[in-house]
């Protein structure tokens, strides 16, 4: 559980362990669920899901034919760099 509590902390996802709770998981009782925990095989399926929705403020994209350079110009001299 620890590890899995470090992964979580390290994506950015540790207010997802208190949601819903009043308050957030006290470190304790991580402490003693990995303690009764160790040794065992654990498997967690994570789904993370994220929405998003326009909106006015956002920039806008541009209109089609309006760029000033090519999307296929761009790939060549991307090409030519990396080789």
């Amino acid at each position: 559980p620890m590890r899995l509590f470090q992964d979580l902390r390290g994506m950015g996802e540790t207010s997802s362990l208190a949601k819903g709770a009043k308050t957030a998981i006290r470190r304790d009782v991580i402490l003693a669920a990995s303690e009764r925990l160790k040794g065992q095989e654990l498997l967690f399926e994570m789904l993370v899901m994220t929405g998003w929705a326009p909106h006015p403020s956002q920039q806008q994209p541009l209109k089609p034919g309006s760029a000033k350079t090519s999307m296929a110009d761009a790939v060549r001299k991307a090409a030519q760099t990396e080789g």
